[in-house]
This record gives C-alpha cells, sequence and structure tokens, in this order.
C-alpha cells in the first residue's frame, strides 16, 4: 500500500511488479519492524485489560502508557522510509526529524494556544 502510494504521489502508474519492485528489497527490515510494532501493541493492549492484584500505581500505568505513546508517535514514518528504500536506523533518524519538523512551535512564546502544526 505504501508503494501504490509514493508511485501515485509522484504521478507514476502502480503495478504489481512496480510495488513488489519497491518493497521487496527491504522485505526483511519492514518485516521485523512491524513484527515489533505488532507486538508491542498486543502487549499494551493486553496491559490495559484490567487484572485482579494489579499492584502498579496510576504513575506506573501512566508512565508505561507514555512510552509506548512516543514509540507509536516517533516511528511514524518508518514504514514509508523503509518502503522507498532507506535502513531500518535511517528510517528511525529520518521518522524522528520528521516528526520534530511536523509539531514545531510556531512561536517561541509557552503559550499552548500559539502552538500549531507546521507543513501542512
Amino acid at each position: 500500500m505504501g508503494a501504490v502510494h509514493f508511485l501515485h504521489r509522484q504521478g507514476e502508474r502502480s503495478s504489481i511488479a512496480r510495488c513488489l519492485q519497491l518493497a521487496l528489497p527491504n522485505a526483511w527490515p519492514i518485516w521485523i519492524f512491524s513484527w515489533i510494532d505488532g507486538w508491542w501493541t498486543v502487549m499494551r493492549i493486553l496491559d490495559r485489560l484490567p487484572k485482579r492484584n494489579d499492584s502498579r500505581t496510576w504513575a506506573q500505568k501512566a508512565l508505561s502508557e507514555a512510552i509506548y505513546q512516543a514509540w507509536k508517535l516517533g516511528t511514524m514514518g518508518m514504514l514509508p522510509g523503509m518502503v522507498m528504500g532507506n535502513g531500518l536506523i535511517q528510517s528511525g533518524r529520518d521518522s524522528v526529524r520528521f516528526i520534530t519538523a511536523r509539531f514545531n512551535p510556531a512561536y517561541s512564546s509557552n503559550d499552548p494556544s500559539k502552538l500549531r502544526l507546521t507543513g501542512f
């Protein structure tokens, strides 16, 4: 799906062969990342379910959720980067750069009402 998206955005026709040509060179890194991301997502879903004798404090639960959400936010651009031919590490770096560029405060003020998304 990512390959189709990028081909259409570039004004090219997408075919199964062309999409596979884009995606297959990085099939293992894409699979590894998807497996890790999926595993962590399933673990977070299970962790959110009510448990008997759950001795974690609300702060521990909030920290666990914040770390997971930071992972999801920070890795938003990884799959597109890998589909386009970047490796796992480079895609991670590019993803973090993408996120920091997009969610950049528009003003130097600490007033939250003056924050906006940039680059859209």
